[in-house]
């Protein structure tokens, strides 16, 4: 007998409780010794002084002056961390000892001894691997722990992925770790705004102590006289002199200030001048990314070489298309002084080999404004209850599950390349009907425009803005043009707003399939969804295609999902023992 036929020869031999017993007692004994060696990982992490990852939290690089802190606050979440451990190990104390007494009264002897040399190899085995990963976890974070002690411009999270040739010095580090978005502030100090204000903070502290009131007229030359008393000019002279000191300590601060900000702005300078790499933000989260600048082009060509979404074109078409625009819109959306689009990519450094988002910056572009306000005409078709704002409504809608739910199955789900699969004619067609109603005969029998019924030229000239605003853009990349044809633009307002209405429309398609197989419960962020199915639901990973408009299109909207336990989404929510919700 082993252990892969152990649970049978108890169940055969001394029944279902019995055999319950025996397990339970195994897995106790396991938790016991888990417990022992996380609790030992968490003493020397303290003893050595390492930050683990899970004490962490971000501190913007204003505040790094309150490192020491910082730091002190991360070693109290770890103390923390210890004693709820070693409260833990008080209890798994108890549990196996009872299970050890009540066993060795019901069983053989000779089994009972056997039971525990399988438990003792059992636990022998996932030790091994328990130390493996300590030490891994150890080898990284002492790594992490010299680095960090050798250059103290380098954070314990460094918000700086460098992913190119080019290495960069501490001040060059120290320049870019404020982020991207960060704007040095003016080094002169301003005389005149601050008289002006100690000025100002000083009448109105006095009230009005002049002949004239304030809205009575003056010349411009006339000199305001102040009518004082000797306490109050004792006071305008300590005023004086706190301005004055104060005037003198900011001068000197801001001259420190200056000699540090001449070397970071030099550093920039630098960086800006090597035309070997390209500086940008990461896809998800802040911080800042480093690529090799040919790696970069290489990657956004591999984007730009899909036939299907876009195609080159030999001219720059905004200026025609601008004059197009104007003459079928209203003043609000009218555009003017429009200039091409750009395409630029954002480096997903969560994924291996780091590939980049396309985003298309239609700032500025001829249909930017037109598809704002589009953005805002179609937000009601928008709403729909299984969509979820953000992350704290996903927390809420959580925690009014029934809990009888919580014993089954929660599946993720991830919808693959949601916006440049979304097919843009079926999706207006999809709008036009939820707004105006199915297209009459109109436009098939009447060849005069001025005679259709106002629904059909409702619906037709929305349906012409609708295409300008989302088909018909061009951009350029490399000093290129391009035009993106059949899919939504990433970075255009109405985009979102598109892709949102075809996946309700998908839902409310499919929403009969997936209670097949026992979908209870159904919610959506975007392209994130998760879906509670019964536990009986096979273990296996399952995907629906829906083909939309099959004889028209070959856009394919393929979500895929993964079946895991609540336990796994432990990050996302903390459950107790009873499954009851405790914590975001």
């Amino acid at each position: 007998m082993n252990r892969n036929n152990c649970s049978e020869f108890i169940w055969q031999h001394y029944g279902r409780i019995i055999n319950k017993n025996v397990l339970y007692w195994g897995n106790s004994l396991i938790k016991l010794n888990k417990i022992k060696h996380d609790l030992n990982f968490l003493k020397t992490c303290k003893k050595e002084k390492l930050i683990l990852k899970f004490v962490r939290f971000h501190v913007t690089s204003t505040h790094a002056v309150y490192k020491k802190a910082i730091h002190q606050f991360y070693q109290n979440i770890l103390t923390d961390e210890i004693k709820y451990k070693e409260r833990q190990l008080t209890k798994a104390y108890h549990i196996p000892s009872n299970f050890h007494k009540t066993n060795y009264n019901d069983i053989n002897k000779n089994h009972f001894y056997m039971f525990e040399k399988i438990f003792e190899k059992l636990i022998l085995k996932k030790s091994k691997n328990w130390i493996v990963i300590h030490n891994r976890k150890f080898e990284s974070l002492r790594t992490e722990y010299n680095r960090t002690s050798d250059d103290p411009n380098i954070s314990s999270t460094d918000l700086i992925k460098n992913y190119s040739k080019r290495k960069l010095t501490s001040q060059e580090h120290a320049a870019l770790i404020n982020g991207l978005d960060f704007v040095y502030h003016n080094l002169s100090f301003n005389d005149k705004d601050f008289v002006r204000s100690v000025e100002t903070f000083f009448v109105s502290l006095l009230g009005r102590c002049t002949d004239k009131y304030d809205w009575e007229e003056k010349d411009i030359d006339e000199n305001t006289i102040y009518n004082l008393t000797p306490e109050q000019l004792q006071y305008a002279a300590k005023l004086r002199s706190i301005s004055d000191r104060f005037k003198r300590n900011a001068i000197k601060e801001l001259q420190s200030y200056k000699n540090n900000h001449k070397e970071y702005l030099s550093s920039l300078r630098k960086l800006a001048q090597d035309k070997s790499i390209y500086i940008t933000r990461p896809d998800k989260g802040k911080g800042v990314v480093i690529l090799d600048l040919n790696e970069y082009i290489n990657k956004m060509h591999e984007i730009l070489n899909d036939w299907s979404t876009f195609k080159t074109i030999n001219h720059d078409p905004t200026l025609k298309k601008e004059n197009k625009l104007k003459r079928i819109l209203f003043k609000q959306a009218t555009p003017c002084g429009s200039h091409c689009a750009r395409l630029y990519g954002l480096p997903k450094v969560h994924k291996t080999g780091i590939p980049l988002r396309s985003v298309i910056s239609s700032i500025g572009n001829y249909n930017h404004r037109i598809a704002k306000l589009l953005a805002a005409k179609l937000q009601p078709l928008r709403k729909n209850k299984y969509i979820l704002k953000d992350t704290f409504d996903f927390i809420k809608s959580i925690k009014k599950l029934n809990p009888t739910l919580l014993k089954h199955r929660l599946v993720s789900f991830d919808v693959t390349s949601l916006f440049t699969k979304v097919p843009l004619s079926y999706t207006i067609n999809s709008i036009l009907d939820k707004m105006y109603g199915p297209e009459h005969y109109c436009p098939k029998f009447i060849k005069v425009k001025s005679d259709w019924c106002s629904k059909c030229l409702n619906r037709h000239n929305m349906k012409i803005l609708l295409d300008i605003a989302t088909s018909d853009t061009h951009f350029s990349f490399n000093n290129l043009h391009y035009q993106q044809h059949n899919v939504v633009a990433m970075g255009s307002p109405v985009a979102p707003v598109l892709t949102d209405i075809f996946m309700i429309h998908l839902e409310n398609k499919l929403m009969d399939k997936l209670k097949k197989p026992g979908a209870l419960w159904y919610k959506r962020c975007v392209d994130d969804t998760f879906v509670i199915i019964l536990k009986k639901a096979n273990n296996r990973t399952f995907c629906i295609v829906h083909r939309v408009n099959r004889p028209h299109s070959d856009q394919i909207i393929a979500l895929t999902a993964k079946l895991t336990n609540f336990k796994s989404y432990v990050p996302i929510v903390s459950l107790d023992r009873d499954n009851q919700f405790l914590r975001y």
